[in-house]
């Protein structure tokens, strides 16, 4: 490993504990506010399709105030509506995973 002199013994991760972050997280709990921030995502989707070309947004912001909530949210509402339908994947620091995995995951889903 990077920085170490001496050896470091290395473990397969074969599954998750039931106290990883990922599933910590509460997406039942009522989602209250955020009407500026979902409008402005509205906003750019809707400016994305008028042009006719991609685009790219980013959220960004401190940890802990609900990026992902927020996103998970608007995509919920978005596709409930029938506006479009989407897919999610995510990047991994553990396991075999190759650089094409989160957009499989995407597609997949």
């Amino acid at each position: 490993l990077k920085g170490k002199r001496d050896s470091v013994e290395a473990y397969r991760l074969l599954a998750l504990g039931a106290d990883d972050p990922e599933l910590l997280r509460r997406f039942d709990a009522p989602f209250v506010g955020r009407t500026t921030e979902l409008d402005a995502l509205g906003r750019s989707l809707d400016e994305a399709v008028r042009k006719g070309r991609p685009g790219l947004l980013r959220v960004t912001g401190e940890a802990g105030i609900g990026k992902t909530r927020l996103v998970r949210e608007w995509l919920t509402r978005r596709s409930a509506a029938g506006a479009f339908t989407y897919g999610a994947g995510r990047c991994r620091t553990y396991g075999d995973h190759g650089t094409l995995a989160p957009l499989a995951d995407a597609v997949r889903s």
